[in-house]
């Protein structure tokens, strides 16, 4: 058995686990009689009562030491720490309960392990259970240890990430620990776990490597990170040598861009990969078949380049294979495939060095999706650009458009995210609109219908920050938690389901 193991796959509430025959006691959260689930093994269930419980229970607000077979109800007003026995028995249980659903948390001592739900925990973060009892167990053979239990008052928090993103059906979390947490496909070694046996996962888990990062962009089937010393790292597909480590093999877990460049912000997508440094220089690599590195040609490179020209950016934004580059003064340059006019220089011929976008726009952000760009004026304004087919240009057409134009309807947006073909838009009030693709839900309107012009977003949220991916959005709330919509199919909502949905859900232990 693991050391220090916390796992729920034998909560009486997992029916697929339960023994033919058995009563399983779980304790009143609201102080009722305890409820009792029987079940036939076979998924039949039902509630009843008894005043015989399998377990002696014992609700604890101090610091405990943990008795096999014993129960503990954690009613913690602050933080304690309950002690494990020295050793277990094969089959031997201690469980922890909370007191009220998603009021608490467990932390692992320094150098121990929590797993949950197959999702592993790593010391000094704290997990909160999602489930809906907040049950779950402590068994096997272990050392004496210590695991902290902590009192978290209010709904159940779906995690502390800061950075937000999907690729094409994986999604990465960045925590304000400077931890990585992934969830979904990993075909390419896009987790990031060392482990590409592992094609699939459903439940958020630690990308391997005790790294610190400050912040991340996740492309399509790659991640690249940035660390405090601006070093940059990247994981995944490298077909198009897109992680920069001049190679073009696979990552399964974080290797260094080479050169030994200081950059203060990148960013992933398709092909190409792109970073900023402080002098406001824009370096590429990856695929240049449409001159999208910017470097004046259209040969692949495997390690960063210097965009030509000698400009000095402040943002960048790499799209599908175009790039944007924004300038202190408001001005946008773009460089790369212009077949739809994403360029926004007003006609259809790819650049492979920067030329500015026409119209004389001041904006403040740029974002980037699949052949069209959006930007955003001080305003509020959002003006787009490029392909049109799904109305992802706002302008309540579906005709694509070489040169700036507003999107419809006259709002007030601070913050701008476009997915593969659709956008998202933040009001000062945390309320959400979207626009453009919709066949999976992605728009999170309560539909599976394209728009053409911005829709809210359905649930009356109040958002504080706004993340796109090439089929998802997500979005953060001022508690801390994570929500999302759009494709699920391999899981990367993190719902606990590979559902995809079309209205807003919250992200689990995250």
């Amino acid at each position: 058995m693991p050391k220090n193991t916390i796992n729920n796959k034998s909560d009486p509430l997992d029916a697929t686990n339960l023994t033919i025959g058995s009563a399983y006691t779980i304790p009143n959260t609201d102080g009722t009689a305890d409820q009792i689930l029987v079940t036939d093994g076979l998924g039949a269930t039902s509630w009843t009562t008894v005043d015989s419980p399998e377990l002696t229970w014992t609700e604890i607000t101090t610091d405990t030491t943990a008795v096999v077979g014993n129960a503990y109800t954690c009613n913690a007003t602050s933080e304690i720490i309950v002690t494990l026995p020295e050793t277990f028995n094969q089959g031997d249980i201690v469980k922890i309960v909370g007191k009220n659903t998603g009021s608490w948390g467990v932390k692992a001592a320094t150098g121990d392990t929590i797993y949950y739900l197959n999702q592993i925990e790593y010391a000094p973060d704290p997990f909160f259970p999602d489930n809906v009892r907040g049950c779950c167990e402590v068994h096997g053979i272990t050392d004496n240890s210590e695991w902290e239990i902590s009192e978290k008052i209010g709904e159940l928090l779906s995690g502390d990430a800061i950075g937000i993103g999907s690729g094409e059906a994986f999604s990465e979390f960045l925590k304000t620990s400077g931890n990585v947490k992934s969830v979904g496909r990993n075909s390419y070694g896009e987790l990031g776990n060392d482990d590409i046996a592992i094609t699939e996962r459903s439940y958020p888990d630690y990308v391997v490597g005790d790294h610190i990062f400050d912040k991340i962009s996740i492309g399509f089937r790659y991640v690249l990170t940035l660390k405090a010393d601006g070093s940059a790292w990247g994981w995944g597909e490298n077909t198009y040598s897109t992680i920069g480590d001049e190679t073009n093999l696979n990552r399964s877990s974080p290797v260094s861009v080479v050169g030994g460049h200081s950059f203060t912000d990148i960013n992933a997508n398709y092909r190409t990969s792109m970073a900023l440094k402080a002098d406001g220089s824009a370096w590429t690599w990856g695929s240049s078949q449409y001159g999208q590195l910017g470097d004046d040609s259209i040969v692949t490179k495997s390690s960063p380049v210097s965009v030509v020209g000698g400009h000095s950016f402040t943002s960048i934004a790499m799209g599908y294979l175009h790039a944007v580059a924004l300038k202190a003064d408001g001005s946008v340059y773009a460089w790369g495939r212009n077949s739809n006019g994403e360029l926004g220089v007003n006609s259809i011929v790819d650049k492979s060095s920067p030329v500015s976008v026409i119209g004389g726009h001041s904006f403040t952000s740029i974002s980037v999706g699949n052949a069209y760009t959006t930007a955003l004026k001080a305003d509020g304004s959002v003006w787009t650009w490029g392909y049109n087919l799904y109305g992802q240009l706002g302008d309540d057409s579906i005709v694509k458009k070489s040169s700036p134009v507003a999107v419809t309807g006259g709002h007030s947006f601070i913050y701008l995210k476009t997915s593969r073909w659709g956008s998202i838009a933040l009001k000062d009030d945390g309320s959400a609109l979207t626009w453009g693709d919709n066949f999976i839900g992605q728009l999170g309107d309560g539909t599976i219908v394209s728009k053409s012009s911005p829709v809210a977003v359905t649930g009356g949220h109040s958002f504080t920050s706004i993340f796109g991916g090439p089929y998802n959005f997500f979005a953060l709330k001022a508690d801390g938690s994570v929500w999302a919509w759009g494709a699920n199919g391999s899981g990367q909502l993190a719902d606990g389901t590979t559902v995809s949905k079309s209205s807003p859900v919250l992200m689990l232990n995250i």
